[in-house]
């Protein structure tokens, strides 16, 4: 009987231990996620705001599950455009960015309507005096279509511009 409360004693203090250790860990990793969100950029003078058209711009950025998010699995070359729309009014209202660089890529969007949304905001952008030049080893006809806002579109010398008309 001895060695039966024994083991039971031992098995309750394990599984204590090990609830306290998953607790500190949850602990941890909850005020890490906190934090990093909370955390705003410092933006220095003279900045250029890079924007990388290059996966799927969909209307809202998909979060998947919080578990994705938290071991970073999702699809990180899908962006939203609400996403893009926001960081490109925060740049117009930053005096410390001078200008917008678009490096394009083979991009898709959900639909025409998506690339004239992304194409009004960086016309807007560009009323703020600010300078937008677009670069791409190959345009395929949206992204051409947005980035023709720019005050200059250069193409690699040996790349390609797919473009159908919008028919």
């Amino acid at each position: 009987m001895k060695q039966f409360f024994k083991m039971t004693l031992a098995t309750i203090c394990g599984i204590a231990i090990f609830l306290v250790v998953s607790g500190l860990f949850f602990v941890i990793s909850l005020v890490g996620m906190i934090a990093s969100d909370s955390a705003s950029t410092k933006v220095r003078d003279n900045s250029v705001f890079v924007i990388k058209l290059d996966g799927t711009v969909n209307e809202r950025a998909e979060s998947g599950s919080p578990l994705d998010a938290f071991l970073n699995m999702g699809d990180m070359s899908a962006m939203g455009l609400d996403d893009l729309k926001s960081c490109i009014k925060k740049a117009k209202n930053n005096d410390n960015i001078k200008g917008i660089y678009l490096e394009g890529g083979v991009t898709s969007f959900d639909s025409p309507a998506t690339a004239q949304q992304l194409r009004d905001a960086l016309k807007d952008f560009k009323k703020s005096g600010k300078w937008i030049v677009a670069y791409a080893d190959q345009y395929l006809q949206g992204a051409y279509y947005v980035a023709s806002v720019a005050d200059k579109i250069y193409l690699n010398a040996e790349g390609a511009i797919d473009f159908k008309g919008l028919g």
